[in-house]
């Protein structure tokens, strides 16, 4: 086991460690430059208000460090590391992050700079981002000693480089072997796509039924808690769109809201963020105030498939209790195709162009919508209930004792854990007939799932 003390000899023996700053404590020039034309105006707006408190008489190493975590987090490392590197001369213990900022313009002083400073500061989870740059190199030994020396508390960060390493080995029953103790709790949402790998390496379809539907927004080993604390100076519209996914995942619509319009404020153009928005507000049952959010930036014609998802279903819905629905399927109808258009894996997509061709009574349409649907959903519980909509629509075309037969069969693959396969076998079977069936079906259902059985038989 490799001790922090050892540190050293992870570099050949003739290396020099370098210095992480200067030598002359001679401040940069100042006023610092200004972040060009390119950069996006929030995450400038960030960089520029910490570059205004270095005008003081006399700017504390903090305050250089602070611009240095502005300009890394805010996508500018080479002024980042002109700042750590001051921070630095001046005595702030910054050498970290000044390797972060030299890691991000691609240079290889960044494990340097990192080595030096954890002979001194030695953390954990700082080795784990060290072994990361390896693994990312390939330099598949070297990381292995970092991840060794990773000696803290355990943490998924160090779980994932583990297992990473010993996929990139090729040894993948290595690293089902350090999956299987992490799989008997709730796996980390990071991890996800390494059981995937893991699942389609060894023909494990259960890693694939459980996993490969998770998304993530970062990589399998995210940022550590180094850069997690300075994560809020990052104003990029990338981290705000992740900024507004957590919020839509953490907090319920209601609370949601408030949250999301603030971002949406900031950036009243951006076609993602009211996606996100109107998504809340779908789910408040707020479906004006949604499709207000919407309309802002229709005319624009995003280029984000998610935004015309969403467009969809709000128009969908509004459609079901309107007088005149027409011009609102419309643009429901128009809005799925072209989510599909921009984006043709995405199943949510075909069951939104599926609902809206039903409530039309296109139901050819719509039997075919929802298969494509079920084609491309990854957990088979989504695929189901995407087939059984397709089967209610072979039903509504007259054919119903194929789908009768066809929702039986299916419901038997379903099992009690899908209600909505359930609910659809007891309509069709209702409307082929098969009255004893149908009534023993429909006892079996829980009393949300009746109810909407009896108003559909009546």
């Amino acid at each position: 086991m490799f001790q922090h003390q050892n540190i050293c000899w992870i570099l050949p023996v003739c290396a020099v460690l370098v210095s992480c700053g200067p030598q002359d404590p001679a401040a940069p020039a100042l006023p610092r430059p200004a972040p060009d034309a390119k950069w996006d105006p929030i995450a400038a707006q960030v960089i520029r208000s910490k570059a205004k408190l270095l005008l003081q008489a006399e700017p504390s190493s903090l305050h250089w460090k602070e611009y240095g975590d502005a300009c890394l987090m805010n996508r500018w490392p080479e002024e980042a590391v002109v700042a750590y590197t001051h921070a630095l001369a001046l005595g702030q213990p910054c050498g970290m992050h000044l390797a972060h900022a030299q890691r991000r313009m691609g240079s290889t002083e960044a494990f340097q700079t990192a080595i030096e400073f954890l002979q001194t500061n030695h953390d954990s989870e700082c080795c784990v981002t060290v072994a990361h740059w390896y693994l990312e190199d390939g330099e598949l030994d070297q990381a292995e000693q970092w991840i060794r020396m990773a000696d803290g508390p355990e943490s998924s960060r160090r779980a994932a480089a583990s297992i990473l390493l010993e996929i990139e080995r090729g040894n993948f029953e290595a690293a089902r072997a350090l999956l299987d103790p992490l799989l008997q709790a709730d796996l980390p949402a990071h991890m996800a796509p390494l059981a995937v790998q893991i699942g389609r390496s060894t023909g494990d379809q259960d890693l694939l039924d459980r996993f490969a539907a998770i998304r993530t927004s970062g990589g399998v080993i995210p940022n550590g808690p180094l850069l997690l604390k300075i994560q809020r100076l990052d104003r990029t519209k990338d981290a705000d769109d992740n900024r507004a996914l957590l919020i839509r995942k953490s907090y319920p619509p209601s609370e949601s809201i408030p949250r999301l319009r603030a971002l949406v404020e900031q950036r009243p153009q951006d076609a993602f963020l009211r996606s996100i928005l109107a998504d809340a507000l779908y789910h408040n049952q707020q479906l004006t105030e949604a499709k207000a959010v919407l309309d802002a930036v229709y005319a624009n014609q995003p280029k984000d498939s998610g935004f015309w998802f969403i467009d969809a279903v709000v128009h969908e819905k509004l459609a079901q209790s309107s007088r005149d629905p027409t011009a609102l399927l419309g643009r429901a109808e128009a809005s799925a195709a072209e989510a599909i258009r921009l984006n043709p894996s995405v199943p949510e997509s075909f069951m939104a162009a599926a609902q809206t061709a039903e409530r039309r009574g296109d139901y050819l349409s719509a039997e075919r919508h929802w298969r494509k649907a079920a084609e491309l959903s990854t957990p088979p519980e989504a695929g189901l209930k995407f087939q059984a909509a397709a089967w209610r629509n072979v039903s509504q075309l007259g054919e119903l004792n194929r789908a009768a037969d066809a929702l039986l069969e299916l419901m038997e693959k379903a099992g009690q854990d899908i209600p909505e396969v359930r609910l659809e076998a007891a309509v069709a079977a209702y409307r082929a007939g098969r009255l004893d069936s149908a009534a023993a079906l429909s006892q079996s259902l829980d009393p949300r799932y009746r109810s909407i059985y009896e108003r559909r038989i009546r």
